[in-house]
């Protein structure tokens, strides 16, 4: 049995918080909440090597790209992102925003920015 805290995402600002450093949890858990887009941080096209990656709307709505396709994932809704697949947060088309991302694999070097 763990407990694992929640710690802020100290690279891209208030709103995003995570679960467990490398090698202290083996998938990766982020939480994100913004009450208005004003807090948002720009996204950078990335894929994972080995992990798929869950994006999990449970309140307002987002736009994600995936191989140059535009998704829009509604409050209640989930999208997969499998390995290989490039990807990033295009735009919080709704607010208040509260989502979970879930990864697979969390180890270092499995992101790899485009």
């Amino acid at each position: 049995m763990k407990v694992v805290n929640r710690q802020i995402k100290g690279d891209v600002g208030s709103g995003y918080y995570y679960f467990g450093d490398y090698g202290e949890i083996p998938v990766g858990i982020s939480y994100t909440e913004f009450q208005d887009v004003s807090q948002i941080v720009e996204d950078k096209k990335h894929y994972h090597k080995e992990s798929s990656e869950y994006y999990i709307v449970f309140k307002g709505e987002l736009q994600l790209e995936i191989s140059d396709k535009t998704y829009t994932v509604d409050e209640n809704q989930m999208i997969m992102v499998e390995p290989g697949e490039i990807h990033y947060v295009k735009a919080v088309t709704k607010t208040p925003l509260s989502t979970i991302t879930f990864a697979t694999v969390k180890k270092e070097g499995d992101k790899v920015n485009v």
